[in-house]
């Protein structure tokens, strides 16, 4: 089977068909950008379980730090998507599918209480290690 990328299959449209496909392309790339926000927009979105490391499910009883399970390493949710709610050119069914969101995004110290996202822990972390002399 051949394959083929966008712009061999515009450039052969182009070919073919005496028209301007620019307003095409735009239009499809815009309706593409839109579909891929809708996917993650919270309203799209419906929480199903907290997994560990292995994906098994957990239980979380409480939002309490203390109480939570140990090895909370994924989020999985559901995305219901309805293309042609957003442009009604679309005509796909709806589409459903699962996801997984990798944890922690933040990391919280029991002693103070505070919450910091997980990128600036390890800027951090990465700045005072360079520090360390060996």
């Amino acid at each position: 089977m051949d394959t083929h990328t966008a712009a061999d299959l515009t450039a052969t449209v182009m070919q073919e068909l005496p028209i301007s496909t620019s307003a095409a392309y735009d239009e499809a790339a815009s309706v593409g950008k839109a579909v891929g926000q809708g996917t993650f927009h919270v309203a799209n979105l419906s929480g199903l379980a907290f997994l560990n490391s292995l994906g098994k499910r957990l239980k979380v009883k409480s939002s309490e730090l203390k109480d939570r399970p140990s090895d909370v390493a994924y989020f999985q949710f559901s995305c219901y998507l309805d293309a042609e709610q957003d442009d009604s050119s679309i005509k796909q069914p709806s589409f459903s599918t699962q996801l997984s969101l990798k944890l922690p995004q933040t990391v919280n110290d029991n002693t103070t209480g505070a919450i910091e996202g997980l990128n600036s822990v390890k800027a951090r972390l990465s700045t005072q290690l360079r520090c360390v002399r060996f």
